[in-house]
């Protein structure tokens, strides 16, 4: 009965995000996959040859660009005015040094063009990303690269986001009332 279920794209992807947001809340020593915990699952689905439509993975990417531009908008253009020039930079030296790693392997392990997209857009935790890299490649293989690197990707942003700050001695809590001050005149609720 299970398997005639998970036959169901629209069963296995309520199965995907809610088995997602379980796993995305579970906290070892402080540290959890949050809302990447679905992206995990959708993985490990995908392994076992669970097919979810074209027409709703597309749904899904949108709602999630949406949900983030609603999240970080409004701090978005305030940040792009006082730190605008330094972001582009950062932004630059980022994806800069991501696009010539890519190109090293490429040629030094002779990795295809659609796997190196993929091993970059996972490595950067780009959904869009990937979702540009499938529709020019036209091809899987940039989706398994994608999922053979995001893990990896999560991880490093988990340690630099949650160790960081203790390894600097910074108390976020304290950080993000100063800021949730700060804002409060400029975006009231």
């Amino acid at each position: 009965m299970f398997a005639t279920l998970l036959q169901s794209s629209y069963f296995a992807l309520f199965l995907i995000v809610a088995l997602g947001f379980i796993l995305g809340r579970i906290q070892i020593k402080g540290l959890s996959l949050d809302v990447s915990a679905v992206i995990f699952i959708a993985l490990l689905f995908g392994h076992f040859g669970v097919i979810i439509p074209k027409e709703l993975g597309n749904f899904g990417l949108v709602l999630f660009i949406f949900t983030i531009g609603i999240q970080a908008g409004p701090g978005f253009f305030d940040s792009f005015r006082s730190k605008g020039k330094t972001l582009i930079i950062l932004t630059l030296l980022i994806v800069g040094s991501a696009c010539l790693t890519g190109l090293i392997f490429k040629y030094a392990l002779g990795i295809d063009t659609p796997s190196i997209v993929g091993l970059i857009a996972g490595a950067l935790t780009s959904t869009p990303g990937l979702a540009v890299a499938i529709d020019t490649t036209q091809s899987s293989s940039a989706s398994i690269a994608y999922g053979i690197a995001y893990p990896f990707g999560v991880i490093g942003v988990i340690l630099f986001v949650k160790l960081l700050p203790k390894i600097l001695r910074i108390d976020l809590n304290a950080e993000a009332q100063a800021l949730e001050a700060k804002r409060k005149g400029k975006y009231p609720p």
